[in-house]
């Protein structure tokens, strides 16, 4: 059993759940061989998985176990899948004995911290991190651009709160590519009024006469309560009142 926190475990695995060992040296997938340590999987409890994989309670996974288990063994699996067929099979990572404390409100509490995680680090590799809304939208050139071009706008920005970077509170304009061709569909493309935390990259090349900052990565927009967790910050303290204040 591994000593590592939840927040590891979640983190080394693309999937976890709680389960009880169906049966040993057997697999109901075609193509997939059996060995000593294929066992046939029950889910009793989804912990963390993408939408797409099934792990309701009840269904049957192949595990491929990283060290011996017994039919009847209730423990917690944390995997990465190896095929997905008409029965999942997995690649057994690592194992608690015990389930984690509050099952799958733990285990998505660390997903959702490693992806706070993930947001910060991103945020820490920009040019500039800012708070603001959109207050304007325009095309950045005049001329007809071809099908493959990024098709350039310039969102102007109302910053109120500079978390990182050169950058001065009040307008700021930022270039982004409006085209929806594949190179650049996953870059962000700006709404009217939308607000939040934006992750500003600085321009170069035949960009950089345009604006002074992008946006390209498809996490540049995030919660602007998300701040806090890149300044350092705690939340601040609710302001007391006193208990004679409230009005009846």
């Amino acid at each position: 059993m591994s000593d590592q926190s939840l927040k590891d475990l979640v983190a080394g695995s693309a999937l976890a759940f709680t389960g009880t060992v169906q049966s040993l040296g057997q697999s109901p997938e075609p193509g997939f061989e059996a060995n000593d340590r294929t066992a046939l999987v029950q889910v009793d409890q989804p912990l963390n998985a993408p939408e797409q994989v099934d792990l309701s309670p009840g269904t049957s996974v192949v595990v491929q176990l990283k060290d011996d288990l017994q039919p009847g063994d209730h423990v917690t699996f944390f995997a990465n899948p190896l095929i997905y067929g008409n029965t999942l099979v997995v690649q057994e990572v690592d194992r608690r004995d015990e389930p984690p404390r509050a099952g799958r409100t733990a285990a998505r509490a660390a997903a959702a911290e490693l992806e706070e995680d993930a947001v910060v680090e991103h945020a820490q590799a920009a040019d500039a991190v800012v708070r603001g809304s959109v207050v304007g939208l325009r095309a950045a050139e005049s001329n007809p651009a071809k099908e493959h071009d990024p098709h350039w706008w310039i969102a102007t920005l109302d910053v109120d709160v500079v978390a990182r970077g050169d950058v001065g509170e009040g307008e700021l304009e930022v270039l982004y590519a409006n085209s929806i061709d594949r190179r650049w569909r996953s870059w962000p493309k700006p709404k009217a009024g939308q607000a939040g935390m934006w992750m500003l990259h600085a321009t170069d090349g035949d960009a950089a006469r345009l604006a002074r900052f992008q946006l390209m990565h498809p996490d540049d927009l995030q919660p602007s309560t998300l701040l806090d967790a890149l300044l350092g910050e705690a939340p601040a303290e609710p302001e007391q009142t006193d208990e004679g204040d409230d009005e009846s």
